[in-house]
């Protein structure tokens, strides 16, 4: 069945040319308004999804950089572990050499050597127990026992050694000395194990977590540079159909504009006749109502949100390179860790050395020579350790002592071979002034070294709590730049979705109106002066 009409032929309204064109421009104009408006949504919502990514991505950094700071707390625990276990080994070999020292020589200033390195033998435990509580734990629990007989037994030989030197060697030299020592240094062997291991144990982890905490890294921020590609595109999508949807909107308001002006030169014509000037046709103003449009505040607003994307890859890049910079940290601090450890070789072996010597001197026994040659090669690997790890204070070192050791060296090896050979002349080159001098010049120049050393410890220390303190404040820069700017960025596409939308057909009635009032005050006028010349003449 065919469609009928309602409306009768003749009543329908016939278009004349004009006005089928300003419809179709009109049809058209709406068109691409709603263009605009489908695709301002579109990019309302990937704006809002792609921060949403980069949220994710910003959650990522912020892991990385607690992980970071657990890690720089665990450097500065490895650092000082590895110096206090052995200054563990140093103090006790002080200890039990000062003890031995007294029995054999009666002389009373190793009872005050003694004394004045309880405490910090005491002191260094204490720490350890603070900042390893588990390794103390393990330590105590291996060695108290034979700790407790051992301070019981030289507490006896100091006491002995006032009044029988004899019996207080006795003591001091006792297979139940030698087994409960065997124990205390099988203890404190197995701790300098557990702290090896827990330094092996964060290099391990920081080997890999180098690679991932980088990857990672760079994966955000690589993807945050990626994401500004089809975020410029979107922008650059709008800014175009809106541009041509304000054109549509200008080309319709000057089709409208020359019809009105037309249809009101028509009605002064028709009033004042064909001898009618045409003097409504005004040129084409760009200051008309329908040129105003929100093009400009939308490319205002898309510069806001280009500087939106760059502060935001701004506050990405922080992190980055807080990242980079705390890797960079942790690799310098194994040299530091191997300074330290050479360091302390250092102070150890020179007092086994001395230690030995002397005890050989005065207890004529042969094998404490031999325990003299054992300790020549790892004080040899420590010094050259030294030289590797820092050649400054190696060369400081060799410029102050090397005279001092090369004549120590000549000393105890006189020494020991008069000990071989059951003279005490040993002694007496030991216990002389030259022995003494320079080996307070040597003693002097070790101090100098591991002072260096803690110094450089304390330093690097200082540095990781200030990176910290500054690492959370430009944490929280970038955590300020990267939310404002994503806030920014949805404002924004919200703000370019709202102007793409709105409905401007009370804009464009309004200016019609008001275009069409102009008009006709201009055709009143026209008449006006028409009439006013007729009465002229």
């Amino acid at each position: 069945m065919a469609f009928t009409s309602p409306v009768p032929e003749e009543a329908r309204p016939v278009w004349s040319k004009e006005d089928a064109g300003i419809a179709e421009l009109m049809f058209a104009k709406e068109e691409a308004r709603d263009r605009v408006g489908r695709y301002a949504k579109l990019h309302f919502r990937w704006t809002v999804f792609m921060k949403l990514i980069g949220l994710v991505a910003l959650m990522s950094l912020f892991s990385v950089q607690w992980i970071s700071e657990t890690r720089s707390e665990a450097l500065l625990r490895v650092t000082e572990l590895s110096s206090l276990g052995k200054d563990v080994l140093l103090q006790d070999l002080i200890l039990t050499s000062s003890a031995r020292m007294l029995a054999l020589s009666g002389d009373l200033r190793w009872r005050d050597e003694y004394f004045l390195n309880v405490q910090p033998l005491l002191s260094i435990m204490s720490t350890i127990e603070r900042r390893a509580p588990d390794i103390a734990k393990e330590f105590m629990r291996t060695t108290a026992v034979a700790n407790e007989r051992l301070a019981a037994l030289e507490r006896k030989a100091i006491e002995l050694s006032k009044t029988n030197t004899t019996l207080a060697a006795a003591v001091i030299f006792s297979s139940a000395y030698e087994t409960d020592k065997a124990l205390l240094l099988q203890g404190v062997e197995s701790m300098n194990r557990m702290i090896l291991e827990t330094r092996s144990g964060y290099q391990q982890v920081q080997s890999w977590w180098s690679i991932f905490s980088l990857s990672l890294v760079i994966v955000a921020l690589v993807s945050k540079c990626i994401m500004i590609v089809p975020m410029r595109h979107l922008d650059r999508s709008l800014q175009k159909l809106s541009k041509e949807a304000d054109d549509a909107q200008a080309v319709y308001g000057q089709q409208v504009r020359q019809r009105l002006l037309k249809r009101a030169e028509d009605v002064v014509v028709t009033v004042q006749g064909p001898c009618s000037k045409p003097t409504l046709r005004r040129p084409f103003k760009s200051g008309d109502p329908w040129l105003k449009g929100p093009t400009t505040l939308k490319q205002r607003l898309s510069y806001l949100a280009a500087c939106a994307q760059l502060s935001a890859l701004t506050g990405f890049a922080i992190p980055a390179a807080l990242t980079l910079v705390s890797l960079y940290k942790a690799q310098l601090a194994d040299p530091l860790q191997q300074l330290i450890w050479h360091a302390k070789d250092t102070a150890f072996y020179d007092v086994a050395l001395t230690s030995s010597a002397r005890i050989c001197a005065l207890s004529l026994d042969e094998s404490w020579a031999e325990k003299y040659d054992e300790f020549i090669a790892p004080m040899d690997s420590a010094l050259e350790g030294l030289a590797i790890a820092s050649p400054e204070l190696s060369s400081e070192f060799a410029a102050r002592t090397s005279a001092a050791n090369d004549a120590l060296i000549d000393m105890e090896t006189v020494a020991l071979e008069a000990c071989t050979s059951g003279s005490s002349y040993g002694s007496i080159v030991l216990s002389s002034t030259d022995y003494e001098g320079n080996k307070t010049l040597l003693t002097a120049g070790i101090n100098n070294i591991t002072q260096a050393v803690s110094q450089m410890r304390d330093s690097f220390e200082d540095d990781e709590r200030l990176y910290r303190v500054v690492q959370r404040i430009l944490m929280m820069v970038s955590t300020f730049l990267i939310v404002t700017a994503d806030l920014c960025a949805v404002v924004v596409a919200a703000w370019m979705e709202a102007l793409s939308s709105r409905d401007d057909a009370e804009v464009d009635e309004s200016a019609e109106h008001g275009f069409l009032a102009d008009a006709m005050g201009l055709a009143v006028l026209n008449l006006a002066s028409a009439k006013a010349t007729k009465l002229q003449l």
